[in-house]
C-alpha cells in the first residue's frame, strides 16, 4: 500500500514515536555522574572486576541491547499482528519499566530494568519505520526517512537540555527523569489511538519459528540489503562512541557543567538536523547513493579531526567541536540513505527487515558504549578512535558496495 504524500499528523506522530528510543538514551546523559556519584561502586560480575564508571555506562550499553533485540521481537510480530497492536503492547511496557529504573536501588538493578526498558522502547522506532516501508516507496520513502532522521537529531537537541534542566533549575532527583520517560510514553500511548492499520490481514505473515528462520535467512542472501545494513550500523556505533562518552568528556575533561554540556550537545545534534531537513532538496538534484557517499565521507574526515585534537590539542575545545560537528552533519546524510537503500532492496517483510536495521545499529552501539570509558572518565581518547574505525569501515563497505 504506497501513497505520494503524507499528512502533517502522520509525520508528527510517527516522528514522535522514533524519538523515543534517543530520548530514552539521551534525555539522563546529564545526570550519569550524578548516577555514578551516588552509587560509586565497584562489581565484580562473572569473575571482572567493573569500575563504577564502566558499570553507569553499562546502563546505557544495556538501553541499547534492549533497544536492538526488542527491534527484531517487535518487528516480527508487528509483520504477523499489524503495527497498532504491538506498538500499543510496546508502550505499555516501556510506562513500566520506566517507572521501575525510578526505584532502581542498586546499580545492577537499574542495568536490567534499563535493559527492559530498551525492549519496550523499540517498539515505537521499529512500528513507524514499518509503517514508512508500507506506505512509501522510492523517493517518497527516503524523504519519509529523512523526516524520522530529524527528529532523530532533535530528540538530542530537547532532551539533554531538558534534562539538564530539570537536574539544576528545578533541583530535582535524577530518577524523577525516568519519571517524565514514564509521562511520555502515556502521551505517546494516546496519540497511538490517531493512526491508522497500515498492513492490511492479507499482507501479514504467517506466524511460527520456521517462517521467521526463513525470512531471516531471505534477507541476510541478499547482498544488497546486508552491505547497507552494515554501513548504517557503522555509522550508528560512531554516533554513540560520542553520545555515550560526551558527558564525561565535556564535564570532565573539558570542565564544563551540566548546562554547558547540554548546549554543546544539542550544536551538534543541529549538524544532524541541518543535513536530514535538507534531504528532500537534495534528493531531487542528486542520488541517494551520492548524498550517502558525502556524508560517509564527512564522517570520516570529522573523526580524523577529533583524533586529531584528541591527541594533539587535548585542552583545545574548539579544536575538538568543530570536526565534530562535521562527524554529526555526516551522520545526517547517512542515516536516512543507508536505510533507504537497504529496505528499497526487498519487496516484503518492512518489519522484520526495519527490526535487522535496529538489532545491528543498537547491538554495535551496545557493545562500542563501554568500551569509551576503558581509560576511565578522564580521557577522550577511546571515544575519538572508535568514532574513526567505525567510520571508516563504513566507507569501505560503500566503496565494496558501489563495486558489487
Amino acid at each position: 500500500m504506497a501513497r505520494s504524500t503524507f499528512s502533517l499528523k502522520l509525520v508528527i506522530i510517527l516522528g514522535l514515536l522514533s524519538g523515543l528510543a534517543p530520548f530514552c538514551t539521551d534525555l539522563y546523559l546529564p545526570a550519569l555522574p550524578a548516577i555514578e556519584q551516588q552509587f560509586n561502586e565497584d562489581v565484580l560480575l562473572f569473575g571482572f572486576m567493573l569500575k563504577s564508571t564502566m558499570l553507569v555506562n553499562l546502563t546505557l550499553a544495556a538501553s541499547m541491547f534492549g533497544i536492538a533485540w526488542g527491534q527484531i521481537l517487535m518487528g516480527y510480530y508487528s509483520d504477523v499482528y499489524g503495527r497498532k497492536p504491538v506498538l500499543f503492547v510496546s508502550l505499555i511496557g516501556f510506562i513500566a519499566f520506566s517507572i521501575l529504573c525510578a526505584w532502581s536501588e542498586s546499580i545492577l538493578m537499574l542495568v536490567i530494568w534499563r535493559f527492559l526498558q530498551g525492549i519496550f522502547a523499540a517498539g515505537s522506532i521499529v512500528v513507524s519505520r514499518a509503517m514508512g516501508f508500507d506506505m512509501f516507496k522510492g523517493p517518497e520513502l527516503l524523504r519519509f526517512m529523512a523526516t524520522l532522521t530529524l527528529v532523530f537529531g532533535l530528540a538530542p537537541v530537547v532532551s539533554p537540555l531538558f534534562g539538564a534542566f530539570f537536574l539544576e533549575a528545578l533541583a530535582s532527583h535524577w530518577r524523577w527523569l525516568f519519571v517524565f520517560l514514564a509521562d511520555l510514553g502515556i502521551l505517546l500511548f494516546l496519540l497511538s489511538f490517531l493512526l491508522h492499520e497500515t498492513l492490511p490481514k492479507e499482507s501479514r505473515v504467517p506466524s511460527g519459528l520456521g517462517h521467521f528462520v526463513a525470512q531471516f535467512f531471505a534477507l541476510f542472501a541478499n547482498k544488497t540489503f546486508v552491505r547497507f545494513l552494515l554501513i548504517n550500523s557503522f555509522a550508528f556505533a560512531m554516533l554513540f562512541a560520542y553520545i555515550s562518552a560526551s558527558s564525561f568528556v565535556f564535564q570532565n575533561v573539558y570542565a564544563l557543567d551540566k548546562t554547558q554540556y547540554s548546549y554543546i550537545f544539542a550544536l551538534n545534534a543541529l549538524g544532524v538536523m541541518a543535513v536530514a531537513s535538507s534531504i528532500a532538496k537534495l534528493s531531487n538534484r542528486f542520488s541517494t547513493r551520492a548524498i550517502l557517499r558525502i556524508g560517509l565521507l564527512l564522517c570520516v574526515l570529522g573523526a580524523l579531526g577529533v583524533l586529531a585534537a584528541t591527541l594533539f590539542a587535548p585542552s583545545s575545545l574548539a579544536a575538538l567541536e568543530l570536526p565534530l560537528f562535521a562527524v554529526m552533519a555526516g551522520f545526517g546524510a547517512v542515516a536516512s540513505t543507508s536505510v533507504t537503500e537497504g529496505l528499497g532492496a526487498i519487496s516484503s517483510g518492512g518489519g522484520v527487515a526495519s527490526g535487522f536495521f535496529g538489532v545491528v545499529n543498537f547491538t554495535f552501539a551496545g557493545v562500542v558504549s563501554p568500551l569509551v570509558g576503558i581509560m576511565g572518565e578522564r580521557s577522550a581518547l577511546p571515544m575519538a578512535l572508535l568514532m574513526f574505525v567505525c567510520s571508516f569501515i563504513a566507507l569501505l563497505l560503500f566503496m565494496r558496495a558501489q563495486k558489487a
